[in-house]
């Protein structure tokens, strides 16, 4: 795990599926946009669409970096990808790849 760099959350392409778009969904995923803020090493927060997952925005990021050696399994098994998360109930574990932001947004803590 690195730290991220604000000036790389800033200038991610625009039009990115992980950005923030407008409301599409009524079954409230993938509709609005959530704060993702990551402490740890560089201060920086992105602005998403609620329900991106955590591990393609990180990734996408620079916060974290797939292991040729131990490569992310994408699916919850390996927990390569596990981070400690807040969404405002308190700090907790969990594998970035089966994480989707939610509408209240998410602290994110990089080593």
């Amino acid at each position: 795990i690195i730290g991220c760099s604000a000036n790389s959350l800033s200038t991610a392409a625009a039009g990115s599926a992980r950005r923030a778009a407008p409301d599409t969904d009524p079954s409230g995923e993938g509709t609005g946009s959530a704060q993702v803020r990551f402490h740890g090493g560089a201060e920086a927060s992105a602005e998403v669409t609620v329900g991106a997952n955590l591990l393609e925005l990180a990734e996408a990021e620079g916060v974290l970096k797939e292991d040729t050696a131990h490569p992310f399994c994408r699916q919850g098994s390996c927990y390569t990808c596990e981070l400690e998360v807040d969404d405002g109930s308190g700090r907790r574990w969990d594998r970035a790849c089966l994480l989707a932001v939610p509408a209240q947004g998410l602290d994110v803590y990089v080593e």
